[in-house]
């Protein structure tokens, strides 16, 4: 979903009124040749996210996806410096076990 928001803002940001062709195949390509599910959030990531968002954090993908990876026991990958502070700060008091980490920390 976050991909997908990035690509209509920048298709609203070009004037489009529709996404590209490319994204929409390109999309539709990744999620078919991935094995990606999408699933409903659960009301514990969704009750981690809220946290998240109500702590300061403005992007609500970043609090889902954390949200996410925490009840599932994982980290969670973003550039986002300024979700990994929230997080960090927040961890002692909420008992984080997920580290929010940079994507060149896979590489």
């Amino acid at each position: 979903p976050e991909l997908w928001a990035k690509v209509l803002r920048e298709a609203e940001r070009a004037g489009l009124d529709r996404p590209p062709e490319e994204a929409i195949s390109a999309m539709n390509a990744l999620l078919a040749g991935s094995g990606i599910e999408l699933a409903p959030p659960t009301p514990e990531q969704m009750e981690i996210a809220a946290l998240l968002r109500l702590a300061g954090h403005k992007d609500i993908f970043d609090c889902l996806g954390f949200g996410c990876a925490e009840s599932l026991s994982t980290d969670f990958l973003s550039e986002d410096e300024e979700l990994r502070e929230l997080v960090s700060r927040l961890r002692k008091d909420y008992h984080f076990n997920s580290r929010v980490l940079p994507l060149d920390y896979m590489i």
